[in-house]
């Protein structure tokens, strides 16, 4: 039997022991002045007892906002699975539902506010249908605190189990908390990979299906 965990992890990257990576990076992404480091494989460990996953990775891209009128850079995204990246290419939100496990990656290269984050995913979230007003989802926000600044990682682990029931675990500035509710992490995941809210989210999930980075220029 599998277990379910959803894990979202707020660290530095030097201190995101739940995510490892081995080797040398095969390519190394330049933006807004963050050099951040592409690995092709990471390592997850969900549990202190529970033996590593290897995942391969899908993707990788920028995620631009419109400020005014100006698109400006907020992230830099990295995106892995234990399926086939090139079937989680050509459906990713299938391949997450039937999959075992998945990884996000999230350098900051702006400073975000708790409430900006919340926002934002709230309207990916209202985009892709999924309630933010259910319980879970409250549970989730009211515990969303704290701004993060520039240079920050956030690292999003999702691991599928039975009968739909997963869990969301945040650890942000230290202060880790955990949400449960059916389908949570699979509605979350949402965000990037079901319909975008905006033409960035849009750019940016092509660049997550998109091993090759051919939309990318380093």
């Amino acid at each position: 039997m599998k277990t379910t965990l959803y894990a979202l992890l707020f660290s530095s990257f030097s201190q995101a022991a739940l995510v490892e990576f081995t080797g040398a990076p095969v390519r190394t992404l330049e933006v807004s002045g963050h050099k951040v480091p592409i690995y092709s494989e990471a390592v997850v460990r969900v549990g202190k007892s529970a033996s590593p996953r290897k995942l391969k990775l899908t993707g990788a891209g920028v995620r631009e906002k419109k400020i005014l009128v100006v698109s400006a850079n907020v992230y830099v995204l990295t995106s892995y699975t234990d399926s086939d990246p090139k079937v989680f290419a050509k459906n990713p939100s299938t391949t997450i539902q039937e999959g075992q496990t998945e990884l996000l990656q999230m350098t900051l290269v702006r400073d975000l506010s708790a409430d900006k984050i919340k926002d934002s995913f709230t309207d990916a979230l209202e985009e892709n249908q999924v309630p933010v007003d259910s319980k879970p989802i409250k549970a989730l926000f009211s515990q969303l605190v704290g701004d993060q600044k520039e240079g920050n990682v956030i690292s999003i682990v999702s691991v599928k189990g039975e009968k739909g029931e997963e869990t969301l675990t945040f650890d942000a500035s230290g202060k880790p908390f955990s949400v449960s509710g059916p389908r949570l992490g699979a509605d979350v995941w949402k965000i990037w990979f079901g319909k975008p809210a905006d033409s960035g989210l849009e750019d940016l999930q092509k660049e997550l299906t998109d091993p090759t980075f051919s939309r990318i220029n380093s």
